[in-house]
């Protein structure tokens, strides 16, 4: 099965069973799982790869102990009430100056506080690294870490037998369909756990803090949060932070007019993605609000000329197929440069691409620079080769020619494709760079304007 006939099968499934209106222990579950289960068939059926997570040495641990703590100590989030939080994107790039900042938010951040809004960044980190300073109105959310604390005081998830056998049928149902072996009551358990641990966590948060509205990027994965927040009247309102389409679970729900603990309001970069993914959302709880991030970079790189390379833009779900796309594309075009732009989850493993790099002795293939951003890789690139990472949509508004490889979410880019703003490339023939055309597209409808 396809990626996206295996979208289709749950959807077809959800809808038979009413998935989202079931409840175990007074929690609407699916929502909970939809992404991970996905996810799990995907990678049970060889559609992507495993992402592989980095070991931390002992002295690593300790140190991320005592700056846990530390932070815990001085900048905590738990003092001032404010009318606004913001839970930003805890991965961050870097402006010119080298400074830290998450694209999504800064220049709605900038406006507020121009205009003296009463907010806070309640800044998560990665791991207790932190890459902005603290301030009086950034504290940090390390406290949250200490998850041993809030453990004494709860229960672990037990269900009733009644329960048991729903989810032993509906376990069946999933492996049978979609021919896997997946412990769906495990999957359950934990995050019912999980849930109601973020729960209590960030309930005492918003209690505190007395927030009307609750701002962050990525709402999927943070269930508990959402909940915590509406029981309490806080108006919760979602950054988008990449690409959203019919088949990306997070946001694609085209049988469900409603769907528990999701945003009620969703800032979109332009009117494409909301035409593009079936959001459970009114229209008038949608706003179009541009990316500015990407716009002001738009204007600095688009006249930049372009040069004989290509830019392979890898994610970590078919990274290992990329790479070996990437090496025969450099072996056929020698007189191209080959960038190898790893997506930020990737740069864990960039051994990994380095050996196969090496091992190919190409002289023309290598890893992109860290330090660049990904218009700056691709504002000179001819061609632009990917499968559906946001990237893709940024390298047609700098007026790159898009290939995309027939790997897992390619289905996604079928408005691309059947509008020949890109082409799709046969994984086992040669890439004929020569016989492709390609149409023109305005970044508008992605992106909004870009102003002078």
């Amino acid at each position: 099965m396809k990626a996206s006939e295996i979208a289709e099968k749950m959807f077809e499934i959800e809808k038979e069973l009413n998935l989202f209106e079931k409840q175990i222990q007074g929690v609407y579950f699916w929502k909970l799982i939809r992404f991970e289960v996905y996810q799990l068939i995907l990678l049970r059926l060889n559609l992507i790869s495993p992402h592989k997570i980095l070991k931390l040495g002992f002295l690593v641990k300790i140190k991320r102990v005592f700056s846990i703590l530390k932070n815990s100590y001085f900048y905590p989030s738990y003092h001032k009430k404010v009318d606004s939080i913001i839970l930003e994107n805890p991965r961050k790039i870097q402006d010119k100056n080298n400074k830290y900042y998450d694209p999504y938010t800064k220049y709605f951040i900038d406006e507020i506080t121009e205009k003296n809004v009463n907010f806070e960044i309640v800044d998560l980190g990665v791991g207790g690294i932190h890459y902005e300073k603290p301030s009086s109105k950034r504290k940090y959310a390390d406290n949250f870490y200490f998850d041993v604390v809030y453990r004494l005081f709860m229960k672990k998830t037990k269900i009733n037998n009644k329960d048991k056998k729903y989810l032993v049928e509906l376990n069946s149902k999933i492996n049978i369909a979609f021919n896997t072996k997946i412990d769906l009551t495990s999957i359950v358990l934990n995050k019912i756990f999980l849930f109601n641990l973020e729960y209590q966590k960030y309930s005492l948060l918003f209690k505190k803090k007395d927030n009307k509205e609750l701002y962050l990027v990525c709402s999927y994965g943070k269930e508990g949060i959402i909940k915590a927040a509406k029981d309490l009247n806080v108006k919760v309102i979602e950054f988008q932070h990449g690409a959203m389409t019919k088949y990306h679970m997070g946001y694609s729900f085209p049988n469900n007019p409603y769907i528990p603990y999701f945003p009620d309001e969703i800032l979109l970069f332009g009117e494409f993605w909301s035409d593009n993914t079936p959001l459970p959302l009114l229209k008038s709880a949608l706003k179009f609000i541009g990316y500015e991030d990407f716009n002001q970079k738009v204007r600095l790189h688009k006249d930049i000329k372009k040069k004989k390379k290509i830019t392979f833009i890898s994610q970590w779900t078919i990274g290992q197929d990329m790479i070996t796309k990437a090496i025969e594309v450099a072996k056929d075009h020698l007189e191209y440069k080959i960038i190898y732009r790893l997506h930020p989850s990737e740069y864990e493993n960039k051994q990994f691409y380095l050996n196969k790099i090496k091992e190919s002795k190409l002289d023309n293939l290598e890893i992109g620079c860290m330090k660049k951003t990904v218009l700056e890789e691709i504002a000179d690139s001819k061609y632009v080769i990917g499968v559906y990472s946001t990237a893709i949509y940024e390298a047609l508004a700098l007026n790159c020619k898009v290939l995309l490889l027939p790997l897992y979410g390619v289905q996604f880019m079928r408005y691309l494709t059947d509008k020949n703003y890109a082409h799709i490339i046969d994984l086992e023939s040669k890439v004929n760079l020569d016989n492709i055309i390609f149409k023109n597209i305005s970044s508008e409808y992605f992106f909004g304007k870009i102003h002078d």
